[in-house]
């Protein structure tokens, strides 16, 4: 049976990304090193009005039970931004769990539960698997730069 699949691009903003988003097995685990994600958010900082990053590719399914899209391509860039407003969540309000209205969920490795208590996550959860090393260490950029910026707003306040 052939499914009848119509592509097309919609741009979203960041906050209007939702829904589950399963990363298949043939895609590379998470593997941003802590400079990358520090010139994408020094790149956000620095815009002038809207940001636009390169796609993010899915393929909608559902498995007979849920709708969820498959991630294609752009799984790196679709992870850190999660991990950036897991931070921003966190920096705004810290008893906070930064609910996050989109799930990331890698097929290799239970990354979700991960991801959803990453702000919590200690060296030693993080050292479990690689990704999640990953993962931890750009959460500890993107925090490490947003304490920056705000103790740098208070001091010029």
């Amino acid at each position: 049976m052939t499914e009848n699949l119509t592509p097309s691009l919609k741009p979203l903003l960041v906050g209007d990304i939702e829904g589950l988003f399963i990363i298949p097995d043939y895609q590379r685990g998470y593997r941003w090193e802590r400079l990358q994600v520090h010139q994408l958010v020094d790149d956000i900082q620095k815009a002038k009005g809207t940001y636009f990053l390169q796609p993010v590719v899915v393929c909608q399914k559902n498995d007979g039970e849920k709708d969820y899209y498959e991630v294609i391509d752009g799984q790196q860039r679709l992870t850190t931004l999660y991990i950036i407003q897991k931070a921003i969540s966190k920096a705004i309000n810290p008893a906070s769990k930064g609910n996050i209205p989109y799930q990331i969920k890698y097929s290799t490795r239970d990354s979700a539960n991960f991801l959803e208590n990453i702000e919590s996550a200690t060296p030693d959860a993080a050292s479990k698997y690689i990704d999640y090393l990953y993962m931890y260490h750009a959460y500890q950029e993107v925090d490490e730069m947003l304490g920056k910026d705000l103790e740098e707003r208070m001091s010029n306040a």
